[in-house]
């Protein structure tokens, strides 16, 4: 009797050491870190930023939006995308551009030393409307980055600028020259991004706002 109670005994440990063991098996879970599909996206806001509850009522002077594919900035040729951008001006009129648009990415050095990428998005108006000295009315967004990785690259809104520039063109079409006739205010305006990885070749869909009219205007500033 005290064998079979024995022999019991010994099968009751062991499934029960087993169940044990299934049981901490099921909990453990294993995180592969090479397939983490999270973004780890932060916003830093400006100073003085206007929040999206002043920026439902506001007007703003400038609406923009782009779809298309970023372009190498040291490329011979470029694809075009689709974009629209309508500004008001001095009378009030709403002016729309939308001849051409083109995202471009390259990299800048900071005085620091320290190299960071930029997308640069060209809403161009049409040759046929230039002035009388051959100058086109250019827009160019330019979104500087932070840092750069072989996963991702960040774009922190604080640092979008929105340039009014003067382009003259060569006879081939090219952009011979760009004066930029008003300086940026990122403190007033928004940029969405929709793209989590900034990399040549893929694309970029953007939106947003500003406000321009207040701006400093320069006869013209020449810029990189």
């Amino acid at each position: 009797m005290k064998r079979v109670f024995l022999i019991f005994a010994a099968l009751f440990f062991a499934m029960f050491f087993t169940a044990c063991i299934q049981n901490s098996d099921e909990q453990y879970e294993v995180d592969d870190f090479q397939v983490d599909n999270e973004s780890y996206y932060k916003e830093y806001e400006d100073e003085d930023v206007i929040s999206d509850e002043d920026s439902v009522g506001a007007v703003w002077d400038v609406n923009f939006s782009f779809l298309g594919t970023i372009n190498d900035g040291n490329a011979d040729t470029i694809n075009y995308g689709s974009g629209l951008l309508t500004y008001l001006n001095l009378l009030n009129e709403t002016v729309t551009i939308n001849s051409a648009s083109w995202v471009i990415k390259k990299f800048i050095t900071l005085s620091s030393g320290h190299e960071v990428p930029i997308l640069q998005i060209f809403f161009a108006d049409n040759s046929s409307n230039a002035d009388e000295d051959g100058y086109v009315t250019y827009f160019i967004l330019q979104l500087e980055g932070s840092s750069v990785s072989s996963k991702s690259e960040t774009y922190y809104l604080n640092n979008d600028k929105l340039y009014k520039a003067k382009v003259k063109l060569d006879e081939a079409g090219a952009i011979d020259e760009i004066c930029y006739i008003q300086e940026p205010d990122s403190t007033k305006g928004k940029v969405n991004i929709y793209t989590s990885n900034i990399r040549i070749g893929e694309e970029l869909k953007v939106d947003g706002y500003a406000n321009m009219l207040d701006m400093e205007v320069h006869e013209c500033k020449t810029m990189n």
